[in-house]
């Protein structure tokens, strides 16, 4: 079986090869998509000896995750993992995760930071998930503790089944729920940590939160 990490990164030099480095032993390749970075990161990239593939502009986090998707689909992935760049995620917690997927027979699995409450998570920020993940469980109908985890694994069936969405921006996320959803996949969740010491925020969290709010109607509606 075949373990390829997907890490979309976006001015990640403080942090990308400390994530490299904790998956190294934990997959077999690691795809780090550089989505047009203005700093040192696709500098940084291209001296770790893994797949590292450029965006020349910034397309936004939908589009770095399809592009290592579809890099993993033709290298020959069979189980996906999706992490973060800025250490939010503990990459040395990427093997419980993929086991979790092997032992449960599931599609997706999601680390979930609310399931032993194991992470220190700001205040309006644990507000916001939890209220985003209360209305994509009434709207799209999918169970989880959280919705917006950016720590995730897919069977390549699931991959094939979702790498098709149209989302660029943190949207897709959602999207991918939503289709998984649509396709019957089994998904589970898994318990992980998460710092936000080094997490940087490029967006406004009130405006990305209408961002999403916005997103899950249309996909409501599209239903």
């Amino acid at each position: 079986m075949k373990k390829v990490a997907i890490v979309p990164a976006y001015n990640e030099e403080k942090t990308i090869k400390h994530v490299v480095e904790g998956l190294k032993g934990n997959v077999d390749e690691i795809i780090v998509v550089n989505d047009g970075s203005t700093d040192r990161t696709e500098e940084i990239i291209n001296g770790l000896g893994i797949v590292a593939i450029s965006h020349e502009t910034n397309k936004g986090y939908g589009e770095a995750m399809k592009t290592g998707y579809r890099k993993g689909l033709d290298i020959g992935g069979d189980l996906f993992l999706l992490i973060d760049a800025d250490l939010q995620h503990d990459p040395k917690e990427a093997a419980s995760l993929m086991d979790f997927l092997v032992r449960t027979d599931s599609d997706i699995v999601i680390g979930s930071r609310f399931l032993q409450n194991r992470s220190k998570i700001p205040r309006y920020r644990r507000f916001g998930i939890k209220v985003f993940t209360l209305l994509t469980r009434i709207f799209i109908g999918v169970k989880l503790t959280d919705a917006q985890s950016g720590f995730r694994v897919f069977t390549r069936r699931a991959v094939e089944k979702i790498v098709d969405f149209e989302n660029t921006d943190m949207g897709s996320s959602i999207e991918i729920l939503y289709l998984a959803k649509k396709q019957n996949l089994k998904i589970k969740e898994y318990p992980i940590t998460c710092s936000y010491e080094n997490v940087e925020y490029s967006v406004n969290p009130l405006m990305h939160g209408i961002q999403l709010i916005s997103i899950l109607f249309k996909l409501v509606l599209r239903k």
